[in-house]
């Protein structure tokens, strides 16, 4: 199986996982039928990658590179199936990289905020010259 290149749908019955490369296959798996998901981030020599767990109440597991799904579809999956009732966890790793995320988002509209501000202070100074032409 290719590494990587997965892409998760998901519907009310429960999720279904394919892949980019073997358009063929894939795997539909109830809600029902998983006990735990598990999300993290594997760190190769050439590549880092976020990863889906998934584990069956048969104690078995199967590990998928999610490099397909967006961030936020990330994020919307794990608050999906936690609404469907099963047990989330997430790894160190992977809770630091939204947790970096969450912070460039805030330092951007920050950022963006100062921007808008300077703006209208520049407009406001503009108009005042003009006024003062006069």
């Amino acid at each position: 199986m290719s590494i990587g290149y997965f892409y998760i749908i998901s519907d009310e019955q429960g999720l279904i996982i394919k892949n980019l490369i073997y358009r063929f296959w894939q795997k539909r798996v109830g809600y029902s039928d998983l006990k735990m998901a598990e999300f993290g981030i594997t760190r190769g020599s050439y590549a880092h990658y976020i990863y889906l767990r998934i584990h069956t109440p048969e104690s078995k597991s199967w590990k998928y590179a999610i490099n397909l799904v967006s961030d936020e579809d990330v994020l919307r999956l794990i608050e999906e199936l936690k609404s469907h009732g099963v047990t989330v966890s997430t790894t160190e790793e992977f809770e630091n990289y939204y947790a970096a995320i969450e912070q460039r988002k805030r330092e951007k509209a920050q950022g963006e905020a100062l921007r808008r501000k300077a703006k209208e202070y520049e407009e406001q100074m503009r108009r005042e010259r003009e006024r003062m032409k006069r």
